[in-house]
């Protein structure tokens, strides 16, 4: 559905986020400045704090009503990213449950005990409510700010069914399909520490299982979408359809969205539909291969709604220049609630990538990783876009170049 949406849209190809997880990212998008810059990062604070000035409260203050609706417990009230919503709705609650068995894998691990998760119901859930409330927006001629949070393409990957037999092999057993099922945090943590190995055929079935997951959702925004524009509310909407970040799903010897600045996790989708009066700020169906960035969301919508640009923003735009655009990322290490959980349910391991934060610089061409030890990763995004090639070690000429990039913003302090 999205590949039809986007012929009347303006697909970016090249989107990056300044995060690789959710509570910076969005605060990324809903003002338009790096995590460095608003200050949701772990080792500063983990809440947006009430001095930003955010997309929604922009709106809300022009007359805009604003609707928010979270199913991620890291998009929520309690770290401050519900700001300037006039209706902020959470869905996802938490709930205790048995670690899952890591022996249905076939590995020799025990996880003791008893997690805290959060489940959170299907999008159709989420997106019926703001179907609703838009289509009453647009009965009383009110302007209006619908931002959904989804969370399907998230662990554990239970896509709908049909659409998990057209993309899981048929030779995949019931054991194995019940093992995916309960694959989430923690058991991905010990694959990324060392302690065991998650087999290839097993993350594969990971890969196909996100695929369908993907799927699941690319279905839930067609009824969504479709329901208004029967109605005729996208007769003058904009939509932006965006994410966070990345997977990661055996690339670098990892999985899910944790120690890792590669492009897996920070090359997000981004795409534009604008409504008929509109439609000539941006090409119609084009797909633009320029770097842009998560941050240039905010500053786009509001010079679409005519409204003043944000006082501060690092990003910019899209209706603007987007040549020689260059992005950073921020990732700390892992916060202490998190490192007591690794610490119980791994003892003994490794716990350095947790330990380690990580900044990253690209251009477009090069990709510079640098970890807090100063050890570094360069990657070539145009001869090697999946970054299996590091060319860092052998002193590769242009990394003087990337350093300058990257220095900019996150000079390197002395070990």
């Amino acid at each position: 559905y999205l590949e039809r949406l986007a012929a009347s849209g303006t697909a970016f190809a090249e989107c990056w986020s300044p995060a690789p997880w959710t509570g910076p990212s969005h605060a990324s998008l809903f003002t338009g400045l790096r995590p460095e810059n608003h200050g949701y990062l772990r080792e500063n604070r983990t809440f947006l704090d009430a001095s930003a000035v955010t997309l929604a409260e922009r709106l809300r203050d022009a007359g805009y009503r604003t609707l928010g609706i979270s199913n991620n417990p890291n998009v929520s009230r309690a770290n401050g990213l519900d700001q300037g919503f006039d209706d902020w709705r959470e869905l996802f609650a938490p709930e205790v449950r048995p670690l899952p068995d890591v022996r249905l894998a076939g590995i020799d691990h025990e996880l003791p005990g008893e997690l805290e998760v959060i489940t959170y119901p299907s999008a159709a859930v989420g997106h019926g409510q703001a179907a609703a409330w838009a289509m009453e927006r647009h009965r009383a001629q009110e302007p209006f700010l619908i931002f959904v949070n989804d969370m399907e393409p998230h662990l554990p990957y239970v896509p709908d069914e049909d659409l998990q037999a057209a993309f899981v092999p048929e030779h995949v057993t019931e054991t194995d399909l019940l093992w995916a099922r309960l694959f989430r945090y923690p058991v991905f943590m010990g694959h990324n520490l060392g302690v065991y190995e998650i087999g290839a055929e097993r993350i594969a079935l990971l890969s196909h299982l996100y695929d369908a997951e993907i799927a699941t959702l690319d279905r839930h925004l067609q009824t969504f979408l479709e329901s208004l524009r029967f109605e005729g509310v996208l007769d003058d909407t904009i939509v932006v359809v965006t994410a966070d970040h990345g997977e990661n799903l055996g690339e670098h010897g990892l999985l899910d969205h944790v120690f890792s600045s590669h492009r897996t996790l920070l090359h997000v989708p981004l795409l534009v539909v604008l409504p008929p009066p509109l439609r000539d700020e941006l090409p119609a169906g084009a797909r633009l291969g320029d770097l842009v960035r998560l941050e240039d969301v905010t500053p786009t919508l509001l010079e679409l709604c005519g409204l003043p640009p944000l006082a501060r923003a690092d990003g910019a735009s899209l209706l603007r220049e987007r040549d020689g655009r260059r992005s950073w990322a921020a990732l700390d290490r892992c916060g202490e609630h998190m490192l007591r959980d690794l610490r119980e349910l791994f003892p003994g391991a490794d716990l350095a990538p947790a330990l380690l934060g990580q900044r990253s610089f690209t251009d477009g061409e090069l990709h510079l990783i640098r970890h807090r030890n100063g050890r570094e990763e360069l990657y070539d995004l145009v001869a090697d876009p999946r970054e299996e090639q590091d060319l860092a070690p052998a002193g590769d000429d242009r990394l003087g170049r990337a350093r300058e990039g990257l220095d900019e913003v996150h000079p390197r302090t002395p070990r």
